[in-house]
């Protein structure tokens, strides 16, 4: 097996298991349907101090529950919207799988690696819980996105759909 394709495995198996120790720590830590800021710790390290300091009113820590889709689509569904997020995941990591066969594409690969790193962290919780574990919020983002919770798969999704079209265009031009 060629190095990049390890790469791209390791990047989506990173995804999800970054992911799925957040939502851990999440739903362990917060009581659901609460938040938290980041707490400064007493203990003099101040390189964490000066973390917690800076993301202090940047971010906020959730414990919340999606059962819908993005920004709650489909809540009142969610039989249709995992079997919807279940196809849509198969083909992304069809779609990995395929491309890896292939000698370059290289922003293909890293974004439908993405892509499926996200969208099966979203989906074993939405098999395993029957909803999706959102955990964190940034206060001073401007307009709506500041009442949004996301997760890492929910940026990793969002990263990976842009790479994925962006490689698209590319080669329609080429």
């Amino acid at each position: 097996m060629k190095k990049s394709n390890i790469a791209c495995l390791l990047l989506c198996g990173g995804i999800f298991t970054l992911d799925q120790a957040l939502k851990r720590q999440a739903r362990k830590k917060i009581e659901a349907g609460n938040s938290r800021k980041p707490e400064i710790r007493q203990d003099g390290d101040s390189r964490r101090n000066g973390l917690s300091r800076w993301a202090s009113g940047r971010l906020l820590f959730h414990n919340s529950r999606n059962y819908g889709a993005c920004l709650n689509a489909g809540e009142k569904h969610p039989r249709l919207v995992r079997r919807i997020a279940a196809i849509l995941t198969a083909v992304s990591a069809g779609g990995l799988m395929f491309s890896m066969r292939k000698k370059g594409n290289g922003t293909l690969k890293l974004g439908l690696s993405l892509l499926t790193g996200g969208a099966l962290s979203n989906l074993v919780d939405r098999y395993r819980d029957g909803y999706v574990t959102d955990y964190v919020s940034f206060p001073k983002a401007p307009g709506r996105m500041k009442g949004i919770v996301y997760n890492i798969g929910d940026f990793a999704i969002g990263a990976g759909t842009m790479l994925v079209a962006g490689s698209q265009m590319k080669e329609d031009i080429d």
